[in-house]
């Protein structure tokens, strides 16, 4: 197997490295995106993306994804929204096609998001005040008959 790990410069101080496996005919169904601090290699913020081709909504192919997975060791700094647009810039940059980036939506995705002995099965309200904060800056909308907000491409 054989895989795509590139780092992306995107300011002086921060670098975004993308990482994704490929058979050598197809791509994984995931994509990684790290950022990192230049000189101390210290990873910042991750953003894990899934393929929604598997998932029952008729509109999804191979390159719609949802956003499976993202954190940031200091919330409030930013870095959360820096992976979102480095996605929205450097998409093009990619040896491999992004269509669409969605949030998840538990009920349909059947994705549970586990603390310690209560599974659960929600969209954070963290994740909300994210993708509303994205709404608000032009950089994403909310599909209502999805259910799911998305990356709004050309803000």
């Amino acid at each position: 197997m054989t895989a795509f790990q590139q780092q992306f410069p995107i300011d002086n101080d921060l670098y975004v490295e993308v990482s994704r496996d490929n058979n050598g005919a197809t791509w994984s169904d995931q994509i990684t995106l790290q950022l990192c601090i230049e000189h101390s290699k210290m990873e910042v913020g991750k953003l894990h993306l899934r393929s929604l081709e598997a998932l029952s909504y008729s509109g999804f192919g191979g390159d719609d994804f949802f956003q499976h997975g993202l954190k940031s060791i200091e919330p409030g700094k930013g870095y959360a929204h820096r992976l979102h647009d480095f996605l929205i810039t450097h998409k093009e940059q990619l040896p491999f096609a992004i269509r669409n980036v969605y949030s998840t939506n538990p009920g349909v995705d059947n994705l549970y998001f586990v603390l310690p002995n209560q599974p659960r099965l929600y969209l954070s309200e963290s994740a909300i005040r994210f993708w509303n904060k994205r709404i608000e800056r032009s950089k994403a909308e909310y599909v209502d008959v999805m259910k799911r907000y998305k990356i709004t491409w050309n803000p």
